[in-house]
């Protein structure tokens, strides 16, 4: 039977596409930040800490698509008095010319079970999808240059 409590989470997950150029590339592979917004069950951080940093992105790294993931913690300082919902977030790194196709070999290995759900994962993430709009730039690169110049410069490449 289909594990539609695990579909139903990964479809309620962030997707922050990055349009970066891939000249060379076999394909024509895009990158993907698939973002997770998320917090454990009440008294159960340390498994759910255990669960992620360790079961979680060895099973989800293991998809082809999947390249590289990171957690975060919430951090003390925030910019708005009220606290926020979520204390954690997933950044997980896809290359890929088929963002479906990875997102099928991910809810296959949860409905299968070889992508292992944790109880203390408390199964109410946000839910967002985001396309990148401009490039990164760096702090260095925008001193000295007008508004009009950092704009030119945050505009994506084309392939």
């Amino acid at each position: 039977m289909p594990n539609h409590r695990a579909w139903t989470l990964l479809a309620m997950m962030c997707l922050l596409v990055t349009t970066a150029p891939t000249i060379g590339r076999a394909a024509d592979l895009q990158k993907y930040s698939f973002m997770v917004f998320s917090n454990p069950v009440e008294g159960k951080t340390r498994d759910y800490e255990r669960w992620y940093r360790g079961q979680h992105i060895h099973d989800i790294l293991q998809l082809e698509g999947f390249v590289a993931a990171q957690f975060y913690q919430l951090a003390d300082i925030q910019t708005r008095s009220a606290p926020p919902k979520y204390r954690y977030l997933m950044i997980w790194e896809i290359e890929t010319s088929n963002l479906n196709a990875v997102f099928d070999r991910m809810r296959k290995g949860m409905d299968d079970g070889s992508i292992v759900m944790s109880p203390a994962f408390d199964n109410s993430p946000a839910a967002s999808v985001f396309q990148a709009v401009s490039r990164r730039v760096t702090s260095q690169e925008v001193r000295g240059k007008s508004p009009d110049q950092v704009f030119k410069m945050t505009l994506l490449q084309s392939k």
